[in-house]
């Protein structure tokens, strides 16, 4: 079964490449939908620069929920 990334909502998406990190067309899509100011971050393929861009991901979200949840 093929998943279609560009349907996909970003949420989903985004939960979706923290879970299959080795699935790069996953990522290239949700990278494409990232904001041109948003910062560019370079890990390395490695056990550790997936934890790194996991947090980071995590850390993300949060402040989006954050902003949400004030919102009302």
């Amino acid at each position: 079964m093929s998943l279609n990334f560009k349907e996909m909502p970003t949420k989903e998406l985004k939960t979706y490449v923290l879970r299959h990190r080795d699935d790069s067309e996953a990522f290239e899509e949700y990278r494409s939908r990232l904001k041109p100011s948003s910062p560019a971050y370079s890990f390395p393929r490695t056990e550790e620069g997936n934890k790194q861009m996991e947090e980071v991901l995590r850390q993300k979200l949060q402040e989006v929920e954050n902003r949400q949840n004030s919102a009302g």
